[in-house]
């Protein structure tokens, strides 16, 4: 049945889509039978633009924390679009990652 949270999944793989510069079908894959516990954000993003200042790593995390938690398995757990734009135009960091963007693993960035 579509529902608004598959609107909320759709817009999360879409997210993932201009991360990393082509469509996120095997990580999709992955990510729902291991929670990408051992991929690194840096290995996932599209190379082709210059690499992001510690400014634009800072929202592109936010951005992958918001598509990751987008993607979650079960509807419910998943956030409204709404909450979803209040994230993106209020700039509404999840926790910080207290780690260096370069090690910074998908299973880090999901809301737990």
């Amino acid at each position: 049945m579509v529902t608004e949270k598959c609107d909320v999944y759709s817009f999360g793989v879409l997210v993932l889509e201009v991360v990393m510069g082509n469509h996120p079908r095997d990580l999709l894959h992955h990510i729902a039978s291991t929670r990408g516990q051992h991929i690194l954000l840096k290995d996932i993003l599209d190379q082709r633009p210059p690499a992001p200042t510690t400014s634009e790593e800072k929202d592109i995390v936010l951005l992958m924390k918001m598509a990751l938690s987008c993607l979650q398995a079960s509807p419910q757990a998943r956030p409204t679009m709404q909450r979803t734009h209040q994230t993106l135009t209020h700039n509404q960091s999840y926790s910080p990652v207290p780690r260096h963007f370069s090690v910074i693993t998908l299973d880090e960035l999901y809301d737990t």
